[in-house]
């Protein structure tokens, strides 16, 4: 695993606590965004009420609000692991929750 991957990984963990925990209005700026399918090079990110509401290059903040700086950092869509064994009930409930 390349330490930029690692990088990316911990961003988007971070991110994710972050959003989650606190729905706190924030913006990433300077970063390189992966959107599933293209890549979008140094961009700005816009989170409000811990939704992504606009991704272009130069946007605003508001008086206050916390501004991140992902220069060198890649965001890239929430990974899901669907891959599961079932062998019992336990289990296909657990991989439900998963």
């Amino acid at each position: 695993m390349t330490v930029r991957l690692v990088k990316t990984i911990v961003l988007g963990i971070f991110f994710l606590n972050l959003s989650l925990a606190q729905a706190e209005d924030f913006l990433v700026k300077n970063v390189r965004v992966f959107d599933g399918e293209h890549v979008i090079g140094r961009t700005s990110v816009l989170v409000h009420d811990g939704k992504i509401v606009a991704v272009a290059p130069g946007l605003s903040t508001q008086k206050g609000m916390r501004v991140i700086d992902g220069k060198g950092k890649t965001l890239l869509p929430g990974l899901i692991d669907a891959h599961t064994h079932i062998h019992s009930r336990r289990e296909l409930e657990e991989s439900l929750v998963f």
